[in-house]
This record gives C-alpha cells, sequence and structure tokens, in this order.
C-alpha cells in the first residue's frame, strides 16, 4: 500500500511540476511579447527624433528587442 501511495505521490508532484514549467513559459512569452509590443510604440515615436534620425522604424524596433532580450 505504501508503494502505492508513493507512486501516486510521485505521479502528482510529476503533474504539478510539468504543469508550473509551461505556465512559466507561458507567462515569459507572454510578457516579453507584450515588452515587443511597447518597444514598437516606443520607436515609432522615436523615428524622427535627432537620435535616430538615421535608422528606420524597423531599425529602431530590432535595435530596443535587441536590448530586451539580454
Amino acid at each position: 500500500m505504501e508503494y502505492i501511495l508513493n507512486n501516486s505521490v510521485s505521479a502528482v508532484e510529476t503533474i504539478f511540476t510539468t504543469i508550473n514549467k509551461v505556465l512559466k513559459g507561458f507567462f515569459k512569452s507572454w510578457v516579453l511579447a507584450r515588452q515587443y509590443q511597447a518597444n514598437y510604440y516606443a520607436a515609432e515615436k522615436l523615428v524622427n527624433t535627432n537620435d535616430y534620425k538615421d535608422l528606420s522604424l524597423q531599425d529602431i524596433v530590432v535595435k530596443l528587442n535587441n536590448a530586451t532580450s539580454k
């Protein structure tokens, strides 16, 4: 009986650990996607400034996204 109980606890722990990892991955991806969206909006504001006058909108977005992912 103890062997069955230990296996049941182990199975439940494995299930919860897997669910936890999946949710953490989903949450991190969601946060990163939101940040990339914010970077795009920021790049739209920066595209006509003197500091970024030689860069296109896409170049600024790439620059911001690279800084975000570090």
